[in-house]
């Protein structure tokens, strides 16, 4: 049976049973018996009444880790019946008797014990008075290592009680603080304190809502990290656990810097924020990467509050942030965060709230833009980029002539960071980089270089800066346009193993060609059959890969040359096979391009229509990607504007029938709606009174939108939305003119429409000029068509 019946059989009274649960307490306890997870529960429920036995039991209990184990998760059923006082004896025994270090889970042992508490609704006071006691002046250190893991869990314990209790947090902070100053290294356990760090740090803001100025926290980490950082700590075994302390206590400092922490400090304490800036700064030179990375997030957090410059003392910063600069990342990635480009964004954001000083700037520039070590040459181009509104014309024309030389300097890195400079000083300085003047050296060694640049990212930066030059460049300036587009589309033709499977490099050549074609008045015929050619050639390795569908996107640069070339009808078509064949690979830009054919009238006799209809139009209309489905839509609407009605008459209908069946399909999004209302508004130009079918299911449409979108009026996200549903009310009002029907069909509505913009008008709510153009066209189109 269970352990009671049998100490109940076997015991004539209390005494008795009490003498044999002791000595069978003490035989699990040295493990032996068999198992002791089976008569333990009924065990300790004998005990409950009696204070003495229980005491000694929590006493057998927390000595032995299996028991410990078995005994915590029926702990508070255990006890259930026993008085709160014995019980709150019995935990307190179980967390201060012996060092809670040597429980092989403490964390777990100790949020156990503490579920337990609160589950007996034993006040949480109590054990934050014991925490005190420990730390008392005079009081025995017995115990203090288990108080500093409790108060490290305390962030945990799923009650609000202690939160509110600013006493007890100020007075265990200064309690702390004296303990860790106090005590030798050797009496100090690194993994408690690394748990005390941690637990302060999630104290920190509940303190700070308190109105705790921050002080006592700052103190608390800086006596750990002193203590870590010492060279007794360094003498000591288990170095790396004092390191993973010192790096515990730069993450805790840190944390000031962050947006909750900061707003409160600034609001109470400022003063803090200094104090923490400088005990960063006496550390910072000597911190692994990562929490190198934290200081850094930390001065850009507080460089960003242009209000706390009276607090940091930022020149030292700067000059540490300098440091950084300097250091070596060779064997980084173009995606890893390292200190050096941490400083780079620090430094911007300092610059921006004019802490930074152009003499500092200046003199670093001076000392190592001109060495033969790539990497100062690197720090000093980086930092003037970041600071090209703060420096000197003289340290700007300097940076200039050196980044034109490192151009073609061996390495990846400083070529890329030349190129970046280069463009930093033509968008700060445009008239230094002027085309005319010093832009057209800068030109002609970017274009002799290009051909060879071996690095794909250089190349987009050098790419950029051509472009950017043409694009600020007078007309009378632009000679030397063509040879640089040829050069650039040139480029496009590398294989996929020099872009090296990247595509921002490819797409970014692509946007800067963009801009060189958008520099054209007219665009030459050479320019469009280099990038045809290097299209079909492209389509025929019939590869798929993403490279292959970036450099699809060409295409619309091919829209950019229709745009702006009156081209010969052999040249369309190539352009118009070209499109076809994209559509496979690239249907969002293949479709667009079409779009430019079809906005030409001088392509009608291609007679092309029924085949773009059948394997580009429909598809697309009929298909789940709604991307694709808005540009196709826009694809109709050009060849609605530019093809004779009577051309288009017989897909119209199709299309009509498809756009409305989307149109009520409640997947799909609101962007595409809007396009398949501008295509109705397209269509109804188009048809007329052909149109005038679809009046009735256009208009129900119509009023089941803004009668579920009763606010509209109030949602930014549904104004082009809307702005187009009137929009396509003006164009059903302007076919009424010389349709009887669609007179007849749109009659009904006019008030209702009034009652729409009658609403929006008393609103008072202000509109983007589209949207009200859009109603004064309602307004107007009625006064002329229903003036009665």
């Amino acid at each position: 049976g269970t352990v009671e019946e049998w100490l109940t059989r076997s015991c004539s009274d209390d005494a008795s049973v009490a003498q044999k649960a002791t000595l069978y307490l003490d035989a699990v306890a040295s493990g032996n018996t068999g198992n002791p997870a089976m008569v333990l529960l009924d065990l300790v429920l004998i005990m409950a009444h009696n204070k003495e036995l229980c005491t000694h039991a929590s006493r057998r209990i927390c000595q032995n880790l299996t028991l410990k184990k078995q005994l915590l998760p029926n702990y508070a059923q255990m006890l259930s019946t026993t008085e709160k006082e014995h019980i709150q004896n019995a935990l307190l025994d179980c967390l201060f008797i012996q060092p809670l270090s040597c429980v092989e889970d403490s964390t777990c042992f100790i949020m156990a014990t503490i579920q337990v508490w609160l589950t007996v609704e034993l006040p949480l006071s109590q054990l934050l008075v014991r925490i005190e006691k420990v730390f008392l002046p005079g009081a025995s250190g017995q115990g203090r290592d288990n108080a500093i893991r409790l108060f490290a869990h305390l962030h945990k314990v799923p009650h609000a009680e202690w939160v509110n209790n600013k006493s007890f947090l100020q007075k265990i902070n200064y309690s702390l603080v004296s303990y860790v100053r106090d005590t030798p290294h050797q009496d100090l356990e690194a993994d408690g304190l690394l748990q005390l760090v941690r637990g302060a740090q999630e104290l920190l803001v509940p303190s700070l809502k308190l109105g705790l100025s921050g002080q006592s926290y700052l103190e608390l980490v800086e006596q750990v990290l002193v203590k870590a950082s010492s060279a007794e700590a360094a003498a000591l075994q288990q170095a790396d656990a004092w390191l993973a302390v010192r790096n515990a206590c730069i993450t805790a400092l840190c944390v000031l810097g962050d947006e909750k922490a900061l707003k409160a400090i600034k609001n109470t304490n400022p003063a803090v924020l200094g104090s923490t800036s400088t005990l960063l700064l006496a550390y910072a030179a000597s911190l692994d990467q990562s929490s190198a990375l934290q200081v850094i997030e930390f001065w850009s957090c507080t460089a960003e509050d242009c209000d706390l410059a009276s607090v940091i003392a930022f020149e030292p910063v700067i000059k540490q942030l300098f440091a950084f600069l300097l250091l070596d990342d060779d064997q980084s990635t173009k995606n890893d965060w390292t200190p050096k480009r941490a400083s780079v964004t620090c430094l911007s954001i300092i610059a921006e709230c004019s802490h930074l000083k152009h003499e500092l700037v200046d003199q670093f520039i001076r000392e190592n833009i001109t060495t033969d070590d790539w990497r100062r040459q690197d720090a000093a181009l980086l930092l003037c980029g970041v600071a090209v509104d703060h420096i000197s014309t003289q340290s700007k024309t300097l940076a200039l002539q050196v980044s034109l030389s490192c151009l073609t300097n061996n390495n990846d890195k400083l070529r890329d960071t030349a190129a970046w400079m280069l463009m930093k000083i033509h968008q700060a300085s445009p008239d230094l980089m002027n085309i005319s003047f010093m832009g057209s050296t800068v030109l002609n060694q970017v274009l002799a270089i290009i051909d060879t640049e071996p690095n794909s990212e250089a190349l987009a930066k050098e790419c950029q800066l051509v472009s950017a030059l043409f694009e600020t460049a007078a007309p009378e300036n632009k000679q030397s346009l063509d040879p640089a587009c040829e050069a650039m589309i040139k480029l496009l033709g590398r294989d996929d193993t020099y872009w090296d499977g990247v595509t921002a490099p490819l797409l970014s050549v692509q946007e800067s060609i963009k801009i060189l074609l958008d520099a054209y008045t007219c665009i030459p015929v050479s320019i469009i059959d280099q990038l045809l050619i290097l299209v079909e050639r492209t389509l025929a390795t019939q590869s798929a890969n993403k490279i292959t569908k970036q450099r699809m996107q060409l295409s619309y640069l091919l829209k950019t040359c229709i745009d702006k070339q009156a081209l010969s009808a052999d040249i369309f078509a190539r352009i118009y096979e070209v499109g076809k064949a994209c559509f496979r690979l690239d249907p969002e830009n293949a479709l667009l391009l079409m779009s430019g054919i079809f906005s030409n009238t001088g392509v009608i006799q291609l007679g092309c229509l029924p085949e773009v209809y059948k394997t580009m139009i429909q598809p697309s209309l009929q298909g789940d990607n709604w991307e694709v489905f808005d540009t196709a839509t826009i694809l109709w609407g050009d060849m609605m504007r530019g093809l004779p009605r009577e051309s288009t008459l017989t897909y119209a209908h199709e299309i009509m029938i498809d756009l409305l069946h989307s149109f009520q399909n409640p997947m799909v999004p609101i962007h595409s709606r809007t396009a398949i209302l501008n295509c109705l508004c397209d269509s109804s130009l188009a048809l007329h009174d052909q149109f005038s079918r679809y009046i009735p299911i256009v208009m129900a449409l119509a009023h089941s939108y803004f009668r579920v979108q009763s606010k509209f009026i109030q949602s930014d996200l549904n104004l082009a939305y809307t702005s187009v549903w009137f929009e396509l009310f003006t164009t059903l009002i302007y076919n009424a003119l010389d349709s009887v029907l669609s007179r007849s069909l749109i009659c009904p509505h006019i008030q209702w429409i009034l009652g729409l913009i009658q609403k929006e008008a008393q609103s008072g709510f202000c509109r983007p000029d589209e949207f009200r153009r859009n109603i004064i066209g309602v307004l107007g189109d009625i006064l002329k068509q229903f003036p009665e």
